[in-house]
């Protein structure tokens, strides 16, 4: 499951790339931009350092911060969603504490607009209400997240939470506000800690509720979307010389 060059580009007919909104997989190594390899919404990065691990580049914080609304990773903002319009976000991380208050992605200003897992809690917050997810103790380690949110006026008001390719008991919760505004990610919000760990990726979609499936293939391997970049392989090459 390693992850693919800084040149691979996304492959347009894989199943995911339906309605993908942003895709910050954090495949630079270096520098101070994550290119979003979808619409161009780079995420500037703020704090932390590059490292490299078995899967490749990832960005890593592990310096609790006391002010949160100094933001990790920043991106022009955005909104996800309305009453009428569903989302999904799928993330990967290797937290390293349960006890932080590590925003994944949200509104640094807004302490109503967030996703943020912290000591067996899996929060997203548009209005003042939190929600916890059951059959979610600990986020240590590293593992694949996919939550959606899934607004068909007055049919679905659901959001759904999938941890390694499975969801969670207690999903979907219902009844929650479909908008939800991001403007930076692995940060914090007012009056709590921010994300200490490793962020490997971060997809969006937009008006797309991804299901099991799509959380099964996240999880198998997160990077199938790209298509690795450079010229044509070596077995290619041959088939296009007319040999083997």
């Amino acid at each position: 499951m390693a992850k693919p060059s800084a040149s691979a580009t996304l492959d347009t007919g894989n199943s995911l790339y339906a309605n993908m909104l942003y895709i910050w997989p954090f495949l630079e190594g270096s520098g101070a931009t994550a290119a979003d390899y979808k619409d161009g919404n780079d995420a500037s990065l703020l704090i932390g350092s590059w490292q490299t691990v078995a899967a490749g580049p990832i960005w890593q914080n592990h310096t609790v911060i006391v002010s949160p609304t100094l933001p990790i990773i920043s991106v022009t903002p955005f909104v996800l969603g309305n009453t009428n319009i569903n989302w999904s976000v799928a993330w990967g991380v290797d937290q390293l504490h349960d006890d932080d208050n590590g925003m994944i992605c949200g509104d640094i200003t807004d302490a109503n607009s967030y996703i943020w897992q912290s000591g067996g809690n899996f929060l997203r917050l548009n209005d003042g209400a939190v929600s916890n997810f059951t059959g979610v103790t600990s986020f240590t380690g590293y593992h694949d997240y996919l939550m959606t949110g899934d607004f068909l006026l007055g049919v679905h008001n659901d959001i759904h939470l999938y941890v390694d390719g499975t969801e969670v008991s207690g999903s979907p919760i219902s009844n929650q506000i479909g908008n939800l505004t991001i403007n930076s990610l692995a940060s914090g919000f007012s009056g709590s800690l921010n994300f200490t760990g490793d962020f490997y990726y971060l997809y969006v979609w937009n008006a797309r509720v991804l299901d099991g499936t799509d959380a099964a293939t996240l999880h198998s391997d997160p990077y199938s979307i790209f298509v690795s970049g450079g010229g044509p392989t070596f077995v290619s090459k041959l088939a296009s010389l007319g040999v083997g």
